[in-house]
């Protein structure tokens, strides 16, 4: 389920082309039926990185379900480089 999720939000990321030594980290929480309960994130970055990557994120939403609903609430970090 992770990578699933994982897989989805980085292929919906537009990278800036100016991205050299810049990163982030995304904190996401998932609900039942598979839509962002929340979300969080920490970037070292131009103001264009970071807005890529809350749009990268905003626009995977509903994420792939995990198989399992204990799996629902827990926080699966993405990091970004």
């Amino acid at each position: 389920m992770a990578s699933a999720i994982r897989r989805k939000v980085k292929g919906n990321w537009n990278q800036p082309s100016e991205h050299f030594g810049m990163s982030g980290t995304a904190r996401i929480s998932v609900r039942s039926p598979g839509t962002i309960n929340r979300f969080s994130l920490s970037c070292k970055g131009s103001p264009a990185f970071c807005e890529s990557l809350k749009a990268a994120v905003h626009s995977s939403d509903p994420l792939p379900k995990p198989e399992y609903s204990e799996l629902y609430g827990d926080t699966l970090v993405i990091t970004f480089e």
